[in-house]
């Protein structure tokens, strides 16, 4: 079984990165439970971090709730 790619890979800044850590956000895999809208609303995620999520998830096959 392959290891699913930890967030570091995700080309984000710091409060992105934290953002995401204080949802329980480690790995790509774990964006499967929550929905795109979910992610947008964190305090720290702007555009940027949004566009480069989704192409991320894109490129991995790997889809919001």
């Amino acid at each position: 079984m392959s290891k699913t790619p930890a967030i570091p890979p995700f080309k984000l800044a710091q409060p992105a990165l934290k953002a995401l850590k204080e949802a329980g956000i480690n790995t790509a895999e774990d964006f499967k439970r929550f929905t795109e809208d979910d992610i947008r609303n964190l305090h720290g995620i702007g555009n940027n971090a949004m566009v480069n999520i989704v192409d991320e998830l894109k490129r991995l096959n790997i889809s919001f709730k």
